[in-house]
């Protein structure tokens, strides 16, 4: 009896041409990048950059001073609004906008009836809200960015 018949055949043709099927894929992906590395590299220059400057603000927020405007009492990212990063095509600097809420602290200082009633009842300033737009200058340091300048536009 012989067992030599189509699906046999067919069997094994599929076996022999399984690996070279899984392989294919892998070596043409690996051959042609198509900028994926590229865009990998800049996808992670803004990650880093972001978390850098909003790292700044918490900072800001919680005491330390960036040569912004005295009055300037806290500084919020607008959830709502992406900021804008812009790489140099060499790679070396970038800026970042970005949207926020700026809050902004009078402190009374006044020897006015209602100044001393409004820190009589523990009312030490005036705050009012306002929109702005955070301008970030960064240069790239060795593997990382460093903030080179902040500022309110």
């Amino acid at each position: 009896m012989n067992t030599t018949n189509r699906r046999a055949f067919l069997k094994a043709g599929a076996l022999v041409a399984a690996p070279i099927g899984v392989l294919a894929p892998t070596i043409v992906l690996a051959a042609s990048d198509g900028g994926t590395a590229a865009r990998l590299a800049k996808l992670e220059d803004e990650q880093a950059i972001t978390g850098l400057t909003r790292d700044a603000l918490r900072r800001f927020n919680a005491g330390e001073t960036f040569g912004f405007d005295p009055a300037i009492s806290a500084i919020t990212p607008d959830a709502q609004a992406d900021p804008v990063i812009e790489i140099a095509a060499d790679g070396t600097s970038a800026s970042l906008r970005q949207l926020c809420a700026i809050d902004r602290s009078i402190a009374f200082s006044g020897n006015s009836t209602i100044e001393r009633m409004a820190r009589f009842q523990g009312q030490a300033a005036a705050s009012t809200g306002s929109s702005g737009t955070l301008d970030a200058r960064l240069v790239r340091l060795g593997d990382g960015w460093e903030i080179e300048r902040l500022s309110i536009v």
